[in-house]
């Protein structure tokens, strides 16, 4: 990471007020699964082309994630046979700068990505029994109306890279952590 590290701070950076053209709340996604070889490979290239996010002074922010799903994993399993209009939810937390929200992506059978969401308080972080909560997730999921619960929670560390153009954004993720809030079972991915 110190050789990331040498690269964000060479670059422009561009603060979340700026993001705000570039949300993306809407958007087509294409994922990839990078060596740290490739990767670095890759990063020399960034400053040319692109400015990076900064938060609180860092160019590395942490998250937390924690996803619901049905008791009999009706989320999962949509995803896992590769439907193509499905539906998560999921709380996220920004740990830099101690952001909350309740988030519903629903993905369409055009590949397309619609994220909405809600601000929430640490308070209710953890459940989906607030009101404002359900009624967010009444107006908003279609795919279950069955009770939902945590079932897996990652924390990780992103990078995010927007083009000078401000159309395009890239995210980096590493040092990932899962915790299956059904077994107990941890895993690492660092």
């Amino acid at each position: 990471m110190e050789y990331l590290q040498q690269i964000l701070s060479s670059m422009s950076s561009i603060s979340l007020e700026e993001m705000n053209t570039v949300k993306l709340m809407n958007r087509t996604d294409t994922k990839y699964l990078l060596n740290k070889s490739s990767l670095y490979q890759i990063a020399r290239r960034w400053s040319e082309g692109f400015f990076v996010q900064e938060v609180e002074g860092n160019r590395i922010a942490n998250y937390k994630t924690l996803y619901f799903d049905t008791d009999d994993s009706l989320m999962y399993t949509v995803h896992h046979n590769r439907k193509l209009n499905r539906q998560k939810v999921r709380q996220r937390v920004y740990l830099d700068n101690h952001l909350f929200f309740c988030e519903v992506k629903t993905k369409n059978n055009h590949g397309r990505t619609k994220k909405k969401r809600i601000a929430i308080t640490e308070k209710e972080w953890g459940s989906l029994e607030h009101s404002e909560e359900l009624a967010f997730l009444k107006e908003r999921l279609w795919i279950t109306d069955k009770p939902l619960h945590p079932c897996l929670q990652n924390q990780f560390q992103r990078i995010t890279l927007v083009n000078k153009a401000k159309t395009e954004r890239i995210t980096v993720d590493s040092q990932i952590t899962f915790h299956n809030m059904r077994n107990g079972c941890l895993a690492d991915i660092s």
